[in-house]
């Protein structure tokens, strides 16, 4: 039934774009204008739009007997499950199932019903194009006025073209997505380094710390070099204004005001349709981890930690030696509720679930979930048998830190004998409720004595749900010495079957 309804809207998706390009060809009279490559190529537009007439006539009537084709089997599940829900216990409203499969439906396509408006309004913008450049010419201007003209919109779509590329620079730099020609043209320079690391005199742990600063110092040097070829791309901006600017001061002094005007709609139009166009890197790529022992990791060891802490592993569950049941009690228990508003739906879903936990996975992602599975369990075999070494996230960028457990422990004792701010527990008892009693003295007292309402003593009441000790976090600052910061994804079920803090 998800899939009818899902194929129900791609149909109609289709439909709307051909009807798009039917309207557009009765509007004109016209069906797919072409133009030779080196006048578009001069005036900077597309050859041709829209399709000849018998074609969109002949796709327009396919996608008709699809529609009714796919229109009829979906009502046919939706018969069928109106029957089956009957013998389901507990009952579930049909039409509110559908209701809930017709919105993730919905909800899923939503990149594909952008990239189907993104060419239907494509579509309008090259039409409008065209037309600007025949009204142009519709005024006969002379050959000087045709080559202003000319330049004031090649100008203009070198800017662009121009902010375009400024734009996914300035997305690379922010989201830590490096150029395949920077990783070459950079990583040369280990050809050289790689021999004085390899020398024996060298300690296995201060090696492993060098490879590490020597792999931050190359890649800060990677996000240096885009942020000059940044300022560069906007001097060749400006550089480019400069140009327009004297090309329209130019024209004035050339052309009367109907032909100006035209060419300014055309090069606003230009403007329009390229920021329709324009498209940005998404994908964000972790920073390295900072290692400072020998632990001698693979490639796909390393391979992991760089993916961060936000990496979800994709099906681990699948892998589990729970039943099926067992693992969809338990994660339907985690996101149960006591809303009667929303028990039905979390009671629809808990199936859903069975389903999708009975489907046999594709065969690629069940080789890769078991690829990174045995990646993340020789990874948790090599943290229990060093239990000399310590891992956390760093405190800015939110990298892994792996480092001796006794360098660790002198810096962290280094750093409360010099700010004094902490105080060691030698007692063996928690003093944390003997605080808690001391505040809500204090409240109390306050309430009595009408200084604060009991509304206002309500909200600043320590929450005993989430009532802890201050205490001293140790979170390693490695960005102290120029190291990236960097969004990273979180490495679920890393390490979950050990505490972070005795490692």
């Amino acid at each position: 039934m998800t899939e009818a309804a899902n194929n129900l809207y791609y149909i109609d998706f289709q439909r709307q774009l051909w009807q798009a390009y039917f309207d557009l060809g009765m509007k004109e009279g016209v069906w797919a204008p072409r133009v030779s490559k080196s006048f578009a190529k001069q005036h900077h537009t597309c050859r041709s739009y829209g399709f000849p007439k018998h074609v969109i006539e002949q796709r327009q009537k396919t996608i008709t007997q699809q529609l009714q084709y796919t229109t009829n089997g979906l009502h046919w599940y939706l018969t069928n499950l109106e029957q089956n829900v009957q013998k389901w216990q507990p009952y579930i409203d049909p039409s509110f199932l559908s209701g809930a499969i017709n919105e993730c439906v919905k909800n899923a396509q939503q990149r594909l019903r952008q990239e189907f408006n993104y060419k239907r309004k494509m579509l309008t913008l090259n039409s409008n194009d065209r037309h600007l450049i025949t009204k142009f010419y519709e005024l006969q201007p002379n050959e000087e006025q045709i080559h202003i003209a000319k330049q004031i919109w090649q100008t203009t779509f070198h800017i662009l073209k121009t902010k375009e590329q400024e734009e996914i620079l300035r997305k690379r730099i922010f989201l830590r997505r490096l150029l395949t020609t920077y990783d070459k043209m950079i990583d040369k320079s280990l050809d050289y380094i790689e021999p004085m690391l390899s020398n024996q005199a060298l300690d296995k742990d201060r090696r492993a710390s060098l490879v590490s600063s020597y792999s931050k110092t190359i890649t800060q040097y990677k996000f240096d070099l885009m942020t000059l070829n940044l300022d560069t791309i906007q001097n060749v901006i400006r550089g480019y204004q400069k140009i327009l600017n004297d090309l329209q001061n130019k024209l004035l002094q050339s052309c009367h005001e109907l032909m100006i005007q035209a060419i300014e709609n055309r090069r606003k139009a230009m403007q329009n349709r390229h920021e329709t166009s324009i498209s940005i890197y998404t994908t964000i790529t972790a920073s390295l981890p900072l290692i400072e022992v020998d632990l001698n990791l693979t490639p796909q060891q390393m391979s992991m930690f760089i993916n961060g802490l936000k990496y979800i592993i994709p099906c681990q569950s699948r892998l589990s030696r729970k039943s099926i049941e067992q693992l969809v009690t338990e994660q339907y228990q985690s996101i149960s509720t006591t809303d009667e508003r929303t028990k039905q739906a979390f009671q629809a879903l808990e199936y859903l679930l069975h389903d999708l936990y009975s489907k046999p996975l594709r065969k690629k992602l069940t080789i890769r979930a078991q690829r990174e599975y045995k990646v993340v369990k020789s990874i948790q075999r090599i943290l229990h048998q060093r239990s000399d070494i310590v891992i956390r996230r760093t405190d800015k960028s939110k990298v892994f830190y792996i480092g001796k457990a006794t360098d660790y422990g002198r810096k962290a004792e280094e750093y409360m004998l010099k700010t004094k701010a902490y105080q060691e527990i030698t007692s063996g008892r928690c003093p944390l409720a003997y605080n808690l009693h001391a505040v809500q003295t204090l409240l109390d007292y306050l309430e009595t004595r009408h200084v604060l309402t009991k509304q206002q003593r309500k909200y600043i009441s320590p929450n005993m749900t989430k009532l802890e000790l201050g205490h001293y976090h140790g979170l390693p600052k490695p960005h102290k010495v120029t190291i990236l910061q960097s969004k990273c994804y979180h490495l679920h079920s890393f390490l979950c079957t050990q505490k972070v803090s005795t490692l």
